[in-house]
C-alpha cells in the first residue's frame, strides 16, 4: 500500500462492502492513509464509482498493484 502512494500507481484491491454484505473487486488510485475517529482508512479515486473514496483499512481484504501510473485527480 506504501509503495502504491508513494509510486502512485493504480491497485485491484477485494473489498469487503458493510453495506451489500458481500466482497466487491475494482481498481483504486490511492492517494495516502488517514485516521478518522480511531479507524484508519484509505483515500483514493474509485475507478468503479468514478469519485474519491474512503476505504476502512480492515475491510480490504487483499491488493495488488498495476504497472498504470495515476496523476491526482482534483475535488
Amino acid at each position: 500500500l506504501a509503495e502504491a502512494i508513494r509510486k502512485q500507481v493504480t491497485m485491484e484491491i477485494e473489498y469487503y462492502e458493510d453495506g451489500k454484505g458481500e466482497i466487491v473487486q475494482g481498481k483504486v488510485d490511492p492517494y495516502r492513509v488517514e485516521r478518522r475517529r480511531n479507524l484508519i482508512y484509505l483515500i483514493g479515486y474509485c475507478h468503479w464509482q468514478q469519485a474519491e473514496r474512503a476505504f476502512l483499512l480492515d475491510h480490504v481484504r487483499s491488493v495488488a498493484l498495476t504497472e498504470t501510473g495515476f496523476v491526482k485527480r482534483e475535488a
